[in-house]
């Protein structure tokens, strides 16, 4: 009896394909996110009439006119029927029907000189979860074919951009035409992709190691640093997390005369707080009404990322436009069209950025990570012979040391109520004092093992030997 009850169970159920309550994220064959979620919702007798958040297109194809008003990729609006029906407005308001809760096999008229059938209902696994799901295909009779699924329970498994459904073309600086993309993850219930928020870009846990290149240059002198952090501490607050890192540089430079390459070893503080802004959904516009922005873009390969989008600002009108109420996009001489891109759990931002005709180049790269004994990439060898340079504000003496430290320094009030750090080479912190005088401080460090320490003031960084 239970086999029997399931095809009867399936075929009459409302697969609804939007709802106004849950946010869904869909990739597209390039793996870019696009998210679906409704502004509002109003009723019309007994229909629903859902209206998604508007996206910033551009109004001519000449770049001096953007609109931030723009339909959504999924329509304008979308229509549904308590009977099922789902009435889809392109960009030239004609209305595409999906039926939801047609049966195996039925047909119909989508929009004209279009015919959709149902060819495939089944159970399948949805984002780790089983559900039934309705396959509809839609063709002209002729070449276009291309279909779509609903589930059950979580609507839309695949679909496409049906503002320019079934060929129409956007004439945008990003050039568009009808797509389809497929279901990644969706908020309510919680599965699968998520959207990216800035606390999951820097969420690193005690022993995480971070490496990164970062290149600044013009004609004259190009200086590469590389970085390799240690994650030491972390507290969580409601409106932020604070990070204690150990912090290894290397420091060349590139130019006529160059300064010998610098090897800089300290332990810094890092504090990340809120930014609303970056938390808002893929191709989603912030609120304020002198600028529009958006983090235009989310990625899944090979890292999940989200990059900066673009700014706004309005104008009251463009050259090729001239009675059209514009945006213009801000350009800055100099400046990168590639936005700045963070990395889920590895920080940013990183770019590579060589505008066009103008004498600087900045680069900023993730080159190896360790988190959680899950490597990547190839780490920055700090074993190289160079000439190091710690600073030197402050003197360690003896060095090597056996029974006592002498913490000196050639500015008179330099050390007063500052506090020495004694950290061992896993990171660990070993000794804390805080100093009481202004000049010659001495600590006892006939407990400590043999080894190699960092004796850490302010920020300043020592190596200290114990025999």
């Amino acid at each position: 009896m239970l086999l029997l009850s399931i095809p009867i169970f399936l075929f009459s159920q409302n697969y609804q394909a939007v709802t106004s309550n849950r946010k869904a994220l869909f990739t597209d064959i390039n793996d870019v996110v696009h998210t679906l979620k409704m502004d509002s919702v109003k009723l019309d007798g007994t229909d629903s009439i859902f209206y998604p958040f508007t996206q910033i297109r551009d109004v001519n194809g000449y770049l001096d006119c953007f609109n931030p008003f723009m339909p959504h990729w999924i329509g304008q609006k979308i229509r549904t029927q308590t009977n099922g029906n789902h009435y889809f407005y392109n960009k030239n308001g004609d209305s595409l029907l999906i039926k939801s809760t047609a049966p195996i096999n039925a047909t119909w008229q989508v929009m004209t000189g279009y015919t959709a059938e149902v060819t495939q209902l089944v159970w399948e696994n949805v984002l780790g979860v089983m559900d039934s799901v309705k396959t509809i295909s839609i063709s002209d009779g002729n070449q276009f074919t291309t279909s779509i699924k609903l589930g059950r329970s979580y609507g839309f498994v695949n679909t496409g951009n049906f503002y320019l459904f079934p060929n129409l073309d956007d004439n945008t600086y990003y050039y568009d035409t009808f797509q389809t993309y497929e279901l990644a993850g969706l908020s309510t219930p919680e599965i699968g992709l998520q959207n990216l928020t800035w606390f999951d870009v820097f969420d690193f846990q005690v022993g995480d190691i971070i490496h990164n290149e970062q290149t600044l240059g013009n004609y004259d002198i190009t200086t590469v640093t590389q970085t390799a952090k240690t994650y030491l501490s972390r507290s969580d607050y409601n409106d932020s997390i604070v990070y204690q890192a150990k912090r290894e540089r290397l420091i060349e430079e590139f130019s006529p005369n160059p300064n010998p390459i610098q090897h800089i070893i300290d332990t810094i503080f890092e504090t990340i707080t809120l930014f609303p802004d970056f938390d808002l959904f893929p191709e989603e516009l912030t609120s304020d009404i002198n600028w529009k922005h958006q983090f235009s873009e989310m990625n899944t390969n090979p890292f999940i990322t989200k990059k900066i989008g673009d700014y706004l600002f309005p104008v009251l009108q463009a050259p090729t436009s001239p009675n059209v109420t514009c945006w213009g996009m801000i350009a800055i001489d100099g400046s990168c069209m590639q936005g700045d891109e963070y990395y889920k759990g590895l920080g940013g931002p990183y770019n590579i950025c060589d505008p066009y005709m103008y004498p600087v180049y900045t680069r900023n790269i993730l080159v190896y990570y360790d988190k959680g004994g899950i490597e990547w990439g190839t780490p920055i060898d700090f074993t190289v012979e160079i000439e190091s340079h710690i600073q030197n504000f402050i003197e360690v003496y003896p060095n090597p040391a056996d029974n006592y430290l002498v913490v000196n320094t050639i500015h008179e009030s330099y050390l007063q109520n500052e506090t020495i750090e004694i950290y061992d080479l896993t990171g660990k912190l070993v000794m804390s004092s805080t100093v009481e005088t202004s000049k010659g401080f001495t600590i006892d460090v006939s407990v400590l093992q043999k080894g190699i320490y960092l004796v850490k003031i302010g920020a300043e960084t020592q190596k200290l030997v114990v025999e």
